[in-house]
């Protein structure tokens, strides 16, 4: 395994994340405009949102990746080490993504407010239900990974436990804790945040059964803003 600097798998990410879905498909097979590193990155994220890394093959990686099979031992030392380091940028790209979140954080923590911390909510888990964007044709793959790993558990969940979610957790427990106008706190306070949360990720497991339910040929703008009105009008009456 030789020495590797961190590919720039989060620019690359974000940028995918930027372009409409049709124009990614040129670049899921491994766009020559990125260097291997990153392809091999780029082919695993796909694979493994596929399907569990027990069942993808290197072959499938190093296909779609347009890389010979042996620079996947090369720069990863094999499919583990390909997956931990894929683990790893898929942490580092959601943090990247809520950045802001945790800025609006801190600066209600120095001045603190019920309806800053009750819209910062609404923001937040907004976000985390996918309902802004049209960003599903790379956004599908990652949460595919984290809600299997959320499932299984094991080491990896460990390693996602430790840099995503107990950190998350503690951010809404804070924002639930300030917007509840100090009334829930502690534990309360982590297990409102845990329900709110849960029910969240739900809504964006299941975004594709709702358009059904509800008679919609997509999930645009018009679309979002029903969404977003029903979801801040549950959290006004949660904390009046």
């Amino acid at each position: 395994m030789t020495a590797l600097a961190r590919p720039p798998i989060i620019q690359v990410l974000t940028l995918f994340a930027d372009m409409h879905k049709n124009a990614l498909k040129q670049y899921y097979g491994g766009g020559k405009e990125f260097d291997a590193p990153t392809r091999i990155l780029l082919a695993a994220l796909v694979e493994f949102g596929k399907d569990s890394p027990n069942s993808v093959g290197t072959r499938e990686i190093a296909r779609r990746a347009k890389i010979n099979i042996s620079a996947i031992s090369y720069y990863f030392g094999g499919k583990s080490g390909l997956y931990d380091t894929l683990i790893s940028q898929i942490i580092e790209f959601i943090r990247d993504a809520e950045a802001d979140f945790k800025r609006r954080m801190a600066a209600l923590k120095k001045d603190p407010s019920k309806e800053g911390a009750k819209n910062l909510l609404k923001d937040y888990m907004f976000w985390r239900a996918g309902a802004e964007s049209q960003k599903d044709e790379i956004f599908k793959h990652v949460e595919s990974i984290m809600m299997r790993e959320e499932f299984y558990g094991g080491k990896t969940l460990d390693k996602i436990y430790k840099n995503l979610v107990e950190p998350n957790d503690k951010f809404v427990a804070g924002l639930v804790e300030m917007a509840s106008g100090g009334k829930m706190r502690g534990d309360d306070a982590k297990i409102a945040a845990m329900i709110i949360t849960g029910q969240t990720m739900r809504f964006e497991i299941s975004k594709r059964t709702l358009i059904r339910a509800m008679g919609w040929k997509a999930f645009r703008e018009r679309e979002a803003g029903k969404v977003r009105a029903v979801l801040g009008g549950i959290i006004d009456r949660i904390f009046p």
